[in-house]
């Protein structure tokens, strides 16, 4: 990113991964004033926004979240749970979740949409399904040149009249794509995703490969699908680098999770002879928590946001809770405890990607 026209990258092997991003494009104005959730800079934005809101302490704040897919949803439980656990009852109703479609996480089991639904009602989250946001622009009042507050303009299925209404933040999570790609030979910018091999191969690209949105295979568009296929990846690399055979990437669904606030959450799992099952509240919100440590890459990495997260009360403690309480450091054992992460040095990352070799390796070979 950055680089001037001319200059270039030399490569023996290219693994393209770029993620995803927001589309702000889907309503006018959203790039503007609507704030995306995917990358650092988004978060500590964020912080700041919200920091600002608390400092304030009016009795009318309004938030609203833009999208009603798992991260929405999540989103809109998280700030709610931050507001209530800053402002108290000032909060209360401060969020409102826009979603297109009839009902939250449509693409999740009904049982899990329903621990949804519950979780965003008893934070006095409202849902309003079947509206889409059309457009969102700042207001402008008599001596405030650059507007303090948003317009948000929106359209209800099977009404003809768009209704706007006045928010202090707006957070826009609908409409994920894969990142555009721009800059590799021989085209210029790929905006649709890749054509692909089943071996995650770049078609007619021989040392070039393609993994999560980007590649476009029929899978959900998912970090579960995108992990999964890292593995596959590592090794035809390795494969293709060795003139050994490759393997055709195989996706295994292990279920969906989502958090609803520090200790609410679902988790939908895939069970072999049982089918998908739902479990909800402390239970799946540590079992989402445990699955994100597990798949860092290096125990370095387990053990830097293990120990972080324990360090914050947020994670860990009901919302319900006061804010001075929370923060007492005699409550916490963890706070000021070593930073244990730095057993571990960059040789894990070595063992790692050796695992990945060894884990595939052993696939193959109950497949000859």
């Amino acid at each position: 990113d950055g680089t001037e026209e001319g200059d270039f990258i030399d490569y023996d092997y290219l693994v393209v991964g770029l993620g995803a991003e927001t589309n702000l494009e889907l309503a006018k104005g959203a790039k503007e004033f609507a704030l995306p959730f995917n990358t650092l800079d988004d978060v500590r934005e964020l912080e700041q926004r919200l920091q600002d809101i608390e400092d304030e302490g009016r009795p009318d704040v309004s938030i609203a979240v833009v999208g009603g897919g798992a991260g929405g949803v999540e989103l809109a439980a998280s700030v709610a749970d931050r507001l209530q656990s800053t402002m108290g009852d000032l909060a209360r109703g401060a969020v409102k979740l826009y979603v297109a479609g009839s009902d939250v996480m449509e693409d999740f089991a009904e049982d899990a949409r329903e621990v949804a639904r519950e979780a965003l009602g008893s934070k006095s989250i409202e849902v309003l399904t079947n509206q889409r946001v059309e457009k969102v622009s700042p207001e402008r009042k008599e001596g405030d040149e650059t507007g303090s507050k948003y317009s948000v303009t929106v359209s209800a299925k099977g009404q003809e009249e768009q209704q706007e209404v006045s928010y202090d933040l707006v957070l826009w999570t609908a409409g994920q794509r894969a990142t555009p790609l721009s800059g590799l030979s021989p085209s210029s910018e790929a905006k649709e995703p890749m054509t692909i091999e089943p071996t995650l191969r770049v078609t007619n690209r021989e040392r070039e490969f393609a993994l999560g949105d980007i590649a476009g295979m029929q899978f959900p568009a998912t970090a579960q699908v995108a992990m999964q296929q890292a593995d596959y990846c590592a090794w035809n690399l390795f494969a293709s680098i060795h003139s050994e055979p490759m393997l055709n990437f195989r996706y295994q669904h292990l279920g969906k999770l989502t958090t609803l606030g520090s200790l609410a959450g679902t988790a939908t799992l895939s069970l072999p002879g049982v089918g998908e099952v739902t479990l909800k509240g402390p239970v799946a919100s540590a079992l989402r928590k445990l699955a994100y440590v597990y798949r860092m890459p290096t125990n370095q990495q387990r053990l830097k946001v293990g120990s972080e997260w324990l360090q914050n009360p947020e994670m860990w403690v009901p919302p319900e809770l006061p804010k001075d309480i929370k923060d007492l450091e005699k409550l916490n054992p963890f706070v000021g405890a070593p930073n244990l992460d730095k057993l571990f040095d960059e040789k894990e990352v070595r063992d790692a990607l050796q695992g990945f070799y060894e884990r595939i390796q052993a696939e193959r070979a109950k497949r000859v």
